[in-house]
């Protein structure tokens, strides 16, 4: 290495390195770590002040703060400019972000992008139609973004004619109108589609899981549920709900359970909301409590329903090093502040759950 131009190196590298630093550390959701780096830097370059100017009104929800932070930047690229546009629009100002839009010296496609998907996303679809026809050049998001914004609008047979105008395609476009017509209650339409659909993701499916429960085919949701090979929350909340609102609370609460044993964790509210559900479509079961313990190495979910007078539905799920075992115990009387319960395995584990 030539002695001259070791000190260049070794600089380029730290900036590089403290630009990461401030990345990560937004993503992590520590904004004041990441000013500090960004204040600290003996150099900065324009990488360094659009991570930040993004970290603010991203992770920091502070518009007004990354306003600033736009105005004091001594250099700006396009990014810095899209930047700004998403995070006016993500914020809801749309008047700040059609002016910054306005002011930005060279657009990209990214740059009318950011702006058609704000419009989309705030609901000013005839703006979204106005600006889509202005565009200089559009790709695959710009034409995926038309089509899910006027699916859900309700203008299935428009968003149809933009994704048949569209020039290639990838899965989140097909994805969008599957989506587009099962919301909209177009479901033989959209099986056509998504059996003519060359690559099967993962949305695509979930659209469809939901298609068939409202159809009342639940048989057909579970075979497709079944066929995903990489799985969400939302897919499994898909289904879980598809077997509620068709009356099968038996199969969502042993399908929650699978859920919960493959490491999907499903919030309180979504138990409440399924479980409730069962109670006005089955008359026989509903949410009295649901508990996620960790008590000595165990991984523990409790599902607690009322059947009839003072008795309750149990399931069980546990879990200890990464192996677990449901356990279903039937009809039992407990005390209305605590129940008990003790599984025989190598040891017994007496837990005590509260209601």
């Amino acid at each position: 290495m030539h002695p001259v131009r070791a000190p260049a190196i070794l600089a380029s590298r730290a900036l590089v390195r403290d630009n990461q630093r401030i990345t990560a550390l937004a993503r992590a959701g520590d904004l004041a770590a990441a000013r500090r780096v960004f204040d600290a830097m003996p150099r900065r370059d324009v990488v360094s002040w659009n991570a930040l100017l993004t970290a603010l009104w991203r992770g920091g929800r502070d518009l007004p703060a990354a306003r600033r932070l736009f105005d004091d930047m001594p250099s700006r690229n396009v990014i810095s400019w899209n930047s700004i546009v998403a995070g006016c629009l993500a914020h809801g100002d749309l008047a700040a972000a059609s002016a910054y839009f306005a002011r930005t010296p060279r657009r990209n496609v990214a740059s009318w992008n950011a702006m058609l998907a704000g419009l989309v996303r705030l609901g000013r679809m005839e703006d979204a139609r106005r600006l889509f026809g202005e565009m200089p050049e559009r790709n695959v998001v710009s034409y995926t973004t038309m089509v899910d914004g006027l699916a859900r609008r309700g203008e299935v047979a428009r968003a149809r004619d933009v994704f048949e105008e569209m020039p290639e395609r990838n899965l989140v476009s097909w994805a969008a109108m599957i989506s587009g017509y099962v919301e909209n209650g177009m479901f033989d339409e959209a099986r056509k589609l998504f059996e003519a659909m060359p690559e099967k993701n993962v949305v695509a499916c979930t659209a469809m899981i939901t298609g068939y429960c409202k159809d009342g085919d639940v048989e057909s949701a579970r075979r497709l549920f079944d066929g995903i090979r990489v799985k969400d929350v939302i897919s499994w909340n898909a289904m879980i709900t598809g077997y509620v609102h068709n009356g099968h609370g038996e199969e969502a609460l042993k399908l929650h359970i699978i859920m919960f044993r493959e490491g999907y964790v499903a919030t309180l509210t979504d138990i409440n909301r399924w479980l409730s559900d069962c109670i006005d479509k089955t008359r026989t079961a509903q949410l009295h409590s649901a508990r996620f313990l960790n008590y000595a190495g165990f991984h523990i979910l409790t599902i607690c329903m009322p059947c009839m007078y003072d008795t309750f539905f149990v399931i069980t799920y546990v879990k200890l090093n990464g192996k677990g075992v449901y356990f279903a115990l039937g009809a039992s009387h407990f005390d209305k502040h605590y129940k008990y319960l003790e599984f025989q395995g190598k040891q017994n584990v007496k837990v005590y759950t509260y209601i």
